[in-house]
């Protein structure tokens, strides 16, 4: 067989093919036109049994006021929140202080540094905290104690 020929015939089955495939897709799908309407919805009454008896809605704010007990709410007991520290060290030199704060911290404990100076002499506390209760500030003053090998003590603020 001639090369052109085979090369046409071969042309006319790749055409047959993709017009089997693309040409149903033109025609199948209806063209989708709910855009175009608009549904108009209407309310329906309310059914009897759930209406609503007007006669318990106030007319006016007088009506309000007076439907309120002139009572004076209770203040509710005022609970005091302690704070619980755990003092890991009391320094002179800041230098001391830091080293220990940052060891502190890379240990994974809330520490920071307070400032405190009296009678002329400047001390830097390395506290850890705050906890909620006793026995978890003991809990961390413990784990504490035995990583860093300190006679840490806590207090409350």
């Amino acid at each position: 067989m001639d090369q052109q020929l085979k090369q046409r015939i071969i042309g006319a089955i790749v055409m047959t093919c993709l017009a089997v495939i693309f040409i149903p897709m033109l025609f199948d799908d209806p063209i989708d036109d709910s855009a175009k309407r608009v549904n108009q919805y209407t309310i329906p009454a309310v059914p009897q049994h759930l209406a609503q008896d007007n006669s318990s809605i106030p007319k006016s704010s007088k009506d309000i006021t007076s439907s309120f007990k002139k009572t004076t709410p209770s203040a509710p007991s005022a609970k005091k929140i302690v704070r619980w520290y755990i003092q890991t060290g009391l320094f002179s030199q800041q230098k001391n202080a830091d080293i220990l704060h940052t060891t502190l911290i890379k240990q994974g404990f809330d520490s920071k540094i307070t400032r405190q100076s009296k009678d002329d002499k400047i001390t830097y506390k390395v506290i850890v905290g705050p906890e909620l209760t006793k026995p978890r500030a003991l809990a961390t003053k413990s784990r504490i104690d035995k990583l860093n090998q300190l006679n840490s003590f806590v207090f409350e603020e």
